[in-house]
């Protein structure tokens, strides 16, 4: 998935500053874990001041928008008449619907035409097995306390269609064997936080090597495809304004990822502690 001769794989950073390129002001990039453990959570003081510094905030999706979470809902239903059922054999149903009645309080029978995937994200809180916390969220009431405007580089509508690219049944799978595998998914989960905590990105990128079996050329349509497509977007904010950037932390890894991408047009990328 990844090549890890990346320029970047050797940093000790999750900031970095974009310059160059005829910018008036530089940008700043940063990768988030979406979920993490409230007593790993923590914005420095540092990334703050670059947040001030900014003028606007862009997020995956512009989090502050009221619109969003109902573009979400309608989106999450698979189309046609799929249903989760119908996606795996009567036994591994029976698992699956158990695990949700039992151990997430979530009757799956409401829930059956949503994406596997969808079903898949409602996972994290429980495999986290702590009070999470969303980065995000946090970086957005910054902004407002700023003033600052927030935007995506993506409509949930567009990232609730990718789900539609991917085959059902793939998702369906690494529904079934996330929840039988818990154990072992809880500890990939974590491995995967601390490294994000350490700022391990040569870690991350094994870790998450280690797990692309499980993803089966996902890879494509979640991480490659979308970081090409926000390149433009990316030059595009920052030449309008100087920009504080967050995206997940997969998205900048590697020489496929946003930060050589930026590198290969010219642009300066200097990590920042």
């Amino acid at each position: 998935m990844f090549a890890y001769g990346s320029v970047f794989s050797q940093e000790r950073a999750l900031l970095f500053e974009i310059s160059g390129n005829e910018l008036m002001k530089p940008s700043y990039i940063f990768g988030t874990f979406h979920l993490l453990c409230k007593d790993q959570f923590g914005l420095s003081d540092n990334l703050k001041s670059k947040i001030e510094n900014s003028q606007q905030l862009v997020l995956e999706l512009d989090m502050d928008d009221p619109k969003m979470m109902m573009s979400m809902m309608n989106g999450m239903k698979m189309k046609g008449d799929s249903s989760i059922k119908d996606l795996l054999e009567p036994a591994k149903y029976d698992f699956v619907n158990s695990y949700f009645q039992d151990s997430l309080k979530m009757p799956l029978k409401m829930m059956e035409k949503v994406k596997p995937m969808m079903l898949y994200s409602m996972l994290m809180p429980k495999l986290l097995g702590c009070e999470a916390v969303s980065l995000e969220m946090e970086l957005v009431a910054l902004a407002k306390k700023q003033k600052m405007e927030v935007l995506g580089l993506e409509t949930s509508a567009f990232q609730m269609a990718i789900f539609d690219k991917i085959s059902y049944k793939i998702q369906a799978k690494m529904l079934y064997e996330t929840i039988e595998n818990s154990d072992k998914s809880r500890k990939e989960l974590h491995e995967l936080m601390d490294a994000y905590v350490s700022k391990d990105f040569l870690k991350m990128q094994q870790l998450i090597e280690d797990s692309s079996d499980s993803f089966e050329g996902l890879e494509d349509e979640l991480l490659k495809d979308r970081n090409l497509d926000w390149i433009d977007k990316i030059e595009t904010f920052a030449k309008e304004k100087a920009t504080f950037f967050a995206v997940g932390a997969g998205h900048l890894l590697g020489e496929e990822g946003v930060l050589s991408l930026l590198k290969k047009k010219g642009y300066i990328i200097k990590s920042i502690e």
